[in-house]
C-alpha cells in the first residue's frame, strides 16, 4: 500500500492506494507547503483497485465504484478540498494573495482575472515569501492562505520569463481550459526552487488591485470609506453569520495600511510593493 499525507489548513488527510500510478498522480497534485496552522480535523480516503474500476472509500464509510485512475484521482482530490472548505464554515474568505516581506504579511485583493497570480508569480523570483495566490482565510484578525497549486496562465509565464525556463513542461503542456480560451496551469512553488511555507498572522499591508493600464504602476492610500466595501465585493461571509463577516472585514481594513493599486508594468508594480511594504510598520 501507498499512503500520503496532505494537510489543508485545517484538515489532514490520509490518502492510502494499492496502485502506484494513483500514488503518483496524488503526488502531481499535491501542494508542498509546510503549512504552520493547526490541524483540527483529520479524514482517510482509501483507492483500492477492482474489477471494474478502483472504489474510493471516505472514513471507511461506502465505497464509490469509479471506471479509471484519472476518475478516482479527481474524486479524492474534490472531496479533500470540499472537506477542508467546510471546516472552515466559520470563516471569511477573500480573494486574494497573501505573501510575507521584511516580515510583514501583506494581501493583494481582486477579482479573478485582475492579475492576483501575475503578481505573485512575479513576486516568487524576489525575496518574498509568497504563501499563495487566490484565496485567504480570515479569523479573528488573522489570515492564513489556502494551499494550492498556483493557477497560472500561460500568459503570466510569458510576462516573466524567469518562471518559465524553470518550468518549461508549463509553457508547452495542456492545460485546464477556462472562459475565454486562456489555459490554467499548476504551479508548484518548489518547482522553481523556492520554499513554500504558509504561516498565519495579521496582516501588515492590503493591496487593492485595480483596472490594469499601460505605462508605470500607480498606488494611493486607499479611501476609508470605499475600503470596506471593496473588501465585502471580493469575500465570501461564514456560513449564517454576516456580523462576523463584517467583524472580520473591519478588523482587517482598520489595523492593515491600504492602497490602491492600478498595475502597468510589472517592474514598476513590484518595486512599489517593496517599497510600501518595507516602510510598513509591522503589527505582528
Amino acid at each position: 500500500m501507498f499512503e500520503r499525507s496532505v494537510q489543508l489548513v485545517a484538515c489532514e488527510f490520509l490518502v492510502t492506494t494499492d496502485t502506484q500510478s494513483i500514488a503518483d498522480r496524488l503526488d502531481d497534485g499535491r501542494p508542498s507547503a509546510v503549512q504552520e496552522y493547526p490541524v483540527l480535523c483529520r479524514h482517510r480516503l482509501e483507492v483500492r483497485s477492482a474489477s471494474a474500476g478502483f472504489l474510493v472509500r471516505e472514513n471507511n464509510g461506502e465505497p464509490t465504484l469509479v471506471q479509471s485512475a484519472e476518475d478516482a484521482v479527481a474524486l479524492v482530490d474534490r472531496r479533500m478540498h470540499e472537506l477542508a472548505v467546510a471546516a472552515l464554515a466559520d470563516r471569511t474568505k477573500l480573494h486574494a494573495g497573501c505573501g510575507v516581506w521584511f516580515g510583514r504579511r501583506f494581501l493583494v485583493v481582486g477579482r479573478g482575472g485582475a492579475g492576483k497570480t501575475t503578481l505573485m508569480t512575479r513576486l516568487l523570483t524576489e525575496d518574498c515569501s509568497v504563501e499563495g495566490d487566490e484565496l485567504v482565510v480570515l479569523r479573528d484578525g488573522e489570515a492564513v492562505a489556502y494551499p494550492r497549486l498556483f493557477g497560472v496562465r500561460r500568459l503570466t509565464l510569458s510576462l516573466v520569463p524567469s518562471v518559465g525556463a524553470l518550468v518549461p513542461h508549463l509553457t508547452t503542456g495542456p492545460g485546464s481550459d477556462e472562459p475565454g480560451g486562456y489555459h490554467v496551469l499548476a504551479l508548484d512553488p518548489d518547482r522553481l526552487r523556492v520554499p513554500w511555507r504558509i504561516g498565519y498572522g495579521r496582516v501588515d499591508v492590503v493591496f487593492l488591485l485595480g483596472p490594469r493600464h499601460a505605462g508605470t504602476t500607480r498606488i494611493t492610500k486607499g479611501e476609508t470609506p470605499a475600503v470596506l466595501r471593496r473588501l465585502m465585493e471580493q469575500s465570501a461571509p461564514p456560513d449564517g453569520a454576516p456580523g462576523v463577516w463584517v467583524r472580520d472585514l473591519s478588523a482587517l481594513a482598520s489595523g492593515a495600511t491600504v492602497y490602491d493599486l492600478e498595475v502597468g508594468d510589472l517592474n514598476s508594480a513590484i518595486t512599489l510593493i517593496r517599497h510600501s511594504v518595507s516602510m510598513t510598520p509591522s503589527i505582528s
